[in-house]
């Protein structure tokens, strides 16, 4: 059985450092065989594998691409880690923002969850979270901005952590203080 960590594309393009700092601890620390894209990649996939991905789009891609193959996330993963140098945020509070394309997935949001206990963040639940994730979504073209900047009234936080560069992307254009869990993971706040 081998690990394959897919590390998405555009999280990659976002935070090329950061993106690189977690493929080296998951190459040296876990043995991981770091992958490209998870559109091109899938097909090296086996039914021994189990592939880790940072990005919901990867995961639901892989889940249709390479069904032999077991597929999770990796907040998962790290949510299990006790070797990773969690940094200590010493109970600031941060709004978690799930996205829509994981509204039926709560191993990954409860790993979400954990990884920000694990360093010491005090988390800030919003009304639209776990299953009624709809954050950013079934917008259309003329009133996405609208509707983002609408959506992002109801942070009452700082900050807002998200897992997904659409999201995260998002809350750029709602003038939130966003970051990518990853990007918290590493620091880099």
């Amino acid at each position: 059985m081998s690990y394959v960590y897919f590390p998405g594309c555009k999280y990659t393009e976002l935070s090329p450092e950061i993106s690189a700092k977690i493929k080296d601890y998951f190459r040296e620390k876990l043995g991981m065989r770091i992958a490209g894209c998870c559109r091109t990649n899938h097909s090296l996939l086996t039914e021994q594998d189990t592939a880790f991905v940072v990005c919901p789009t990867c995961l639901s891609n892989l889940k249709d691409t390479a069904p032999q193959a077991k597929i999770q996330s990796v907040w998962e993963l790290l949510a299990e880690d006790d070797q990773f140098p969690w940094p200590d945020y010493k109970g600031r509070e941060i709004t978690v923002q799930d996205c829509k394309d994981t509204c039926n997935n709560r191993k990954l949001q409860d790993g979400v969850r954990k990884i920000l206990g694990r360093m010491n963040v005090n988390i800030v639940e919003l009304d639209k979270s776990f299953e009624k994730a709809d954050y950013f979504c079934n917008v259309s073209p003329q009133n996405t901005e609208a509707k983002i900047k609408e959506d992002c009234q109801s942070y009452t936080t700082d900050t807002v952590v998200c897992y997904c560069t659409g999201c995260f992307n998002a809350l750029k254009i709602g003038e939130v203080n966003g970051l990518h869990l990853m990007n918290l993971i590493m620091g880099e706040d």
